[in-house]
């Protein structure tokens, strides 16, 4: 089915990509979606994600993010940076941008806002492409198609984005804006255009008891086009033991996935959860569901709080 779709889209001159990087665990990876996130987690923060998506789908997306965040009270700030690379098919996406967010503290809480740069390559492997009419006998491929390239052929853009994000007592909330305008990567005659999105997100956090949190999240994104929500709803058991469950789409056409999610936090600098994906939409007679690992580092140490005042020598006491 995918191989079908990447030889129709790439017949035409123009490509235009998917959504960005799809994430089940969200919550869990805030940085990842908005850059005026960073350092609020108040010391170094490390995040790895791996994710199958569609598992046993042939050329089924596969995705890795690794990212790091850390404040610089110095700097009334903070600063990260986010790698990631992601399969879909025979497209492969690897990028990496860098990241800087202004802190204000007021009475009724923290905002911040923050600004994203970076690069990424874009890249489809042809020798694995077939046509009806083409010719595969080891060691010729030729696709007979003056469109599709039978080679392994790559090509680079600019990333860069903005974001705002604010914490208070009861709640949370952050906006961040990608891709404007729309970014282009040209790769050979193709040409993949990665559209602009806005993506909102907002969570709070209910005492039910002293040992017992819920945590529910909602986040949108959208290109004015499409839009896609996620909702749901974490249980903190004194604090170191979650799960929940979670929904991906709105309606008949947006409803793709029903989440279950579980984590243990087994010291002060580590947290694994895992979230699996219950397929709900038509492609679920396909697949076997999508699984999603996520493993959280904390140094829960103080960074860049301030540095001693500068020493100025009087020689009259020399």
């Amino acid at each position: 089915m995918l191989r079908i779709l990447i030889i129709v889209i790439i017949a035409s001159s123009t490509l235009v990509a998917q959504q960005p990087m799809q994430f089940s665990q969200y919550m869990f990876n805030k940085y990842q979606m908005n850059p005026a996130y960073a350092g609020f987690d108040y010391s170094l923060n490390v995040t790895g994600v791996y994710r199958s998506q569609w598992s046993e789908l042939p050329t089924q997306p596969r995705t890795q993010n690794v990212n790091a965040h850390l404040p610089l009270y110095i700097l009334n700030g903070a600063i990260g940076i986010n790698v990631a690379n992601e399969q879909i098919g025979y497209f492969n996406n690897t990028l990496g941008t860098i990241s800087y967010n202004y802190v204000l503290e007021t009475s009724i809480g923290l905002f911040s806002g923050g600004v994203k740069g970076g690069m990424m390559q874009s890249s489809l492997n042809g020798s694995l492409l077939r046509t009806p009419d083409g010719i595969y006998e080891d060691p010729t491929i030729s696709h007979q198609d003056p469109t599709l390239s039978e080679l392994n052929q790559s090509g680079v853009g600019v990333l860069y984005g903005v974001g705002v994000y604010f914490i208070g007592n009861f709640f949370e909330t952050g906006l961040s804006f990608s891709r404007f305008p729309t970014t282009k990567i040209n790769i050979s005659d193709t040409k993949v255009e990665l559209q602009p999105y806005i993506n909102f997100y907002a969570e709070s956090n209910i005492d039910l008891t002293d040992n017992i949190v819920i945590a529910p999240s909602v986040m949108v994104r959208t290109d004015l086009v499409q839009t896609q929500t996620d909702i749901a709803a974490i249980i903190k058991l004194s604090g170191n033991i979650f799960g929940g469950v979670g929904l991906r789409g709105y309606n008949s056409n947006s409803l793709d996935a029903a989440m279950l999610y579980a984590g243990w936090r087994f010291n002060e600098h580590y947290t694994l959860s895992y979230a699996y994906d219950i397929g709900i939409s038509a492609l679920r007679t396909v697949h076997d569901g999508t699984h999603e690992i996520l493993l959280n580092y904390n140094l829960n140490k103080l960074i860049g709080a301030g540095l001693p005042p500068k020493i100025i020598y009087n020689p009259r006491y020399l």
